[in-house]
């Protein structure tokens, strides 16, 4: 079946299929689909001859997925569907009217969307709604000692986001910080990179940690960020400030970079 079938499909529930591509080392790619539409992959990375044993440590030693089994005093969201979240928070005390209307703020379908790929995980603790998301930080620099920021996002809805942070990402369930880590640098900026582009990451130099904090993504929603930040060299970048765009479910992400003098 065709991703243009699969697009047109007209359903009322969500769906994870699984395609047959033509894509290298793949030969399964997960498809989620929500109310018809395909909504992202959940792309299973291969073992590749490039992950040498001197990863093997950093990956088995470090959990990269948000979702620990939940304590027993905390239950997960379980629903599918906008209004299904939209009554959850609600029946928990948060307000989601102006999420995606506020400015940096995201909308309730994008939360969905997060939660359906396995970027997010949703528990109530203690009766307090609590997102957990496992991220990593990519502080890519270049010859000159210079670290990439993204400064400003305008997304698909044409609204303008300040970032003015290093290239992130959210890992996947089973999906190492390494994994996850190639697979921001390629999807953030794939758009100014080549074949001869060549992706470094100094695994000695990766940190761990975990903060919780009023989202400013989801206002009003406390989030549980694991933290991973390892440094990285990417050849075939431009030499100055730059734009990328990046192909998402619901349009096109546009970005801007600068190289800036590391902060902190």
């Amino acid at each position: 079946m065709s991703c243009a079938r699969l697009a047109r499909l007209s359903l009322s529930r969500v769906l994870v299929l699984h395609l047959r591509c033509v894509l290298p080392h793949e030969r399964r790619v997960p498809v989620v689909v929500l109310d018809g539409e395909v909504v992202g992959l959940a792309r299973q990375q291969p073992p590749s001859r490039s992950t040498t044993p001197r990863f093997v440590k950093a990956m088995s030693s470090l959990s990269s997925s948000p979702d620990g089994p939940p304590s027993d005093n905390a239950t997960s969201f379980k629903g599918s569907t906008e209004d299904e979240l939209r009554a959850y928070l609600t029946a928990h005390g948060i307000d989601t009217t102006a999420w995606g209307r506020q400015a940096s703020s995201k909308s309730l379908r994008s939360l969905l969307n997060e939660i359906l790929l396995g970027e997010t995980f949703l528990h109530c603790v203690d009766g307090e709604p609590l997102r957990r998301v496992s991220i990593i930080s990519v502080n890519i620099k270049n010859e000159q000692g210079l670290s990439l920021y993204e400064a400003e996002q305008r997304l698909p809805n044409g609204v303008k986001r300040r970032r003015n942070l290093l290239l992130s990402e959210k890992i996947l369930p089973d999906e190492s910080w390494w994994a996850a880590s190639r697979r921001g640098i390629k999807e953030e900026l794939g758009s100014v990179l080549d074949a001869e582009s060549r992706i470094e990451l100094l695994d000695d130099t990766l940190e761990v940690s975990t903060e919780t904090r009023t989202s400013g993504s989801y206002p009003g929603l406390k989030t549980e960020y694991r933290c991973h930040k390892v440094e990285a060299r990417v050849r075939g970048l431009p030499a100055g400030d730059f734009e990328t765009s990046e192909k998402r479910g619901d349009g096109t992400l546009l970005s801007s970079w600068q190289w800036r003098r590391p902060e902190g």
